[in-house]
């Protein structure tokens, strides 16, 4: 009989890193087979990145914490047929709610096909006070192990608060400060320290079937236009309050530029390759957006 499949979910609020970390772990040789599930929120072919070492599934048609959501299930058994796979990755949205996704893990249809090996959060220091809510409490709860991003852009004293956020939260995480020494298992091993018993007692009073769903929402915008950079960055800098994130891939004059919002930090990624789908793409997340406002503003950063 062949054994489960060992599932790594990965959670986190928007913009708290999750697939940079992805990125660093992966890109190192670990002698793996795995599988990369990442559940996007609006428009999939943002990230553009997929090694041919593993197999990539973008599930866009649902949010993986719905319980009984066909896509990730169907998904998730056929990864266990195919019997050549070490691990499978489950990177959720920067909103889901994991509790009810281990949930999902263990239904009938994945019984002895796939178990929950553990839970990996990323919080970011930087931004963790205007992220907290019901849904960075949820994932933080049900976190088996923490891992701190960008501490280079915080002082010791704002990464001492992040803690002290996630020990109110959940007591008995291990956290572990994300920086360059960061161990390349991290993901890829089993956390032979996860206790599962303490998992579930931990979140015992917080357990239902139910998945949360926050109030968040997201547009996003796609086409064959071309941008004009100066424009366009002059407009992510400027950002309306409720944009809490953005992330895109556009085209530019002279090539394409990759761009990643977090409140009112702006990464640009210039000369980034282009996607394949040969299309600008971009999403902005947040509560009550106006989207015609949104479009119309945009319209006007372009050539």
């Amino acid at each position: 009989m062949r054994p489960p499949l060992p599932i790594v979910v990965l959670t986190g609020f928007l913009g708290a890193g999750k697939t940079t970390l992805l990125r660093r772990l992966l890109g190192k040789p670990h002698g793996l087979r795995i599988a990369l599930i990442q559940n996007e929120l609006g428009q999939a072919g943002i990230d553009v990145d997929s090694p041919a070492s593993r197999q990539m599934i973008e599930l866009t048609e649902g949010c993986v914490c719905c319980l009984r959501n066909p896509e990730l299930l169907g998904a998730l058994d056929d990864l266990w047929s195919r019997g050549d796979l070490d691990r499978v990755i489950l990177e959720t949205t920067g909103l889901a709610d994991p509790l009810a996704l281990t949930w999902t893990l263990a239904r009938p249809e994945l019984q002895g096909k796939v178990r929950l090996d553990s839970v990996v959060t990323v919080v970011d220091p930087s931004s963790f006070e205007s992220a907290r809510g019901e849904e960075w409490d949820a994932q933080v709860r049900c976190g088996d192990l923490i891992v701190l991003s960008k501490l280079e852009l915080v002082p010791p004293e704002q990464v001492a608060k992040a803690i002290a956020a996630v020990r109110e939260v959940n007591p008995q995480a291990r956290i572990l400060e994300g920086g360059d020494g960061l161990p390349e298992g991290l993901l890829l091993d089993s956390l032979d320290a996860v206790d599962a018993a303490g998992r579930e007692a931990r979140l015992a009073g917080f357990q239902s079937e139910q998945a949360r769903h926050s109030d968040f929402g997201v547009v996003s915008v796609s086409g064959r236009q071309a941008y004009v950079l100066d424009r366009l960055e002059d407009w992510l800098e400027e950002l309306p309050e409720r944009v809490f994130r953005a992330k895109g891939i556009v085209e530019i004059e002279d090539g394409w530029v990759a761009f990643h919002v977090v409140g009112k930090r702006l990464q640009l990624e210039l000369r980034a390759p282009a996607p394949a789908h040969g299309e600008s793409r971009m999403a902005l997340f947040g509560r009550d957006l106006d989207r015609p406002l949104l479009e119309e503003e945009l319209a006007r950063c372009r050539a």
